[in-house]
């Protein structure tokens, strides 16, 4: 029998991965989405910042989405199936786009004689970087939206190819995340580099969509009320919403302000805040479902013999493995990030 600490523990750690993701892979979609607007009279040395941002991370980051995915395929397989069927088209996309980005990324490197053929692929990896957060938005958007209907018992999805995630909340979530991850990372290129005028470059743009993930976090309120009922109904009648919003805003303004004041490592900070408040908010929000209204975390979840194993296997895999390879990735190519940052502040 699945008992209920097993079953939060599998939860939380699957919120707790997508949230490392958001932080460092989607970082790195909006790092590559920025190369499609560069200053005119920089856009060399604009371009190649990004690319040596990106060069040693490169794909790394997608690591904790792969273990996103196994987690969900091995503990909770009547989502994972639901998941696919009603949200083929956009999880499709999304995976199109990121080996299209990453294949691009590789292409482009070889191509710096080819102006024709540096164009296509500097143009795909920018294309590909803005869609896959979009996409990968609009996939969360309709499982939060509780939208994906499906039969508990036999596990068959009523919701069709098309209607869960075609909708107003999806897409504005979309739209959210691909602001929020653009917002990211021109914080963190603020970091890359030495240079006062591609550092204003990037405050700049940090500023710019620092302000459009404020607008579209309230749109997304204000369509969740009728897009994501359950959602926001279960939001707003916990206890601690109010303190959530007063945090989440706070942490904006701290942002913000840190942009104005060019401490940079202070506005990453805020951000990272902004990012773990909101995350944790919708996650205590969809809770005890996974997707809302017909399966809770504990119909949807296998059996106490299949939890208990990949759990200890990931949480071992990741606390012997995955973090101490980034720690020596970090250090390694990273450091004069973190260094800047004491600095700026």
């Amino acid at each position: 029998m699945t008992t209920p600490g097993i079953v939060l523990l599998v939860y939380s750690l699957i919120v707790f991965c997508f949230y490392v993701y958001a932080l460092t892979g989607g970082a790195d979609l909006g790092t590559g989405a920025w190369s499609l607007f560069p200053p005119r009279q920089r856009s060399d040395s604009y371009r190649r910042l990004i690319r040596e941002a990106l060069t040693p991370v490169w794909e790394a980051h997608h690591v904790w989405l792969v273990i996103v995915v196994v987690l969900l395929f091995v503990t909770m397989p009547t989502a994972f199936s639901a998941m696919s069927v009603a949200l083929f088209i956009p999880l499709l996309l999304t995976l199109i786009f990121l080996v299209l980005r990453g294949a691009a990324f590789a292409f482009s490197a070889y191509a710096d004689g080819d102006v024709c053929s540096s164009a296509i692929w500097t143009l795909t990896f920018g294309v590909s970087s803005l869609a896959a957060p979009f996409m990968l938005g609009v996939s969360v958007g309709s499982i939060l939206s509780g939208t994906i209907r499906v039969d508990p018992a036999s596990g068959w999805v009523a919701s069709n190819f098309v209607s869960s995630w075609a909708a107003t909340f999806p897409i504005v979530a979309g739209l959210f995340m691909t602001a929020s991850v653009l917002h990211l990372s021109a914080i963190y290129l603020t970091l890359e580099t030495t240079d006062p005028s591609l550092q204003e470059d990037f405050r700049q743009r940090a500023g710019i969509t620092g302000s459009l993930t404020a607008g579209l976090l309230l749109l997304s309120l204000w369509t969740a009320s009728s897009g994501a009922r359950l959602l926001f109904e279960h939001a707003v009648k916990g206890t601690f919403f109010w303190v959530f919003v007063f945090l989440i805003g706070l942490s904006l303004v701290g942002d913000m302000a840190g942009l104005y004041l060019k401490k940079y490592g202070w506005s990453r900070l805020m951000a990272w805040t902004f990012v773990t408040i909101l995350m944790g908010a919708g996650a205590a929000a969809q809770y005890p479902y996974i997707l809302a209204p017909d399966l809770s975390l504990s119909v949807a979840a296998a059996p106490a013999s299949v939890l208990w194993p990949i759990t200890i296997a990931v949480l071992l895999g990741t606390v012997f493995i995955v973090v101490p390879s980034f720690g020596a990735l970090y250090f390694i190519f990273k450091r004069h990030a973190f260094r800047r940052t004491t600095k700026t502040n």
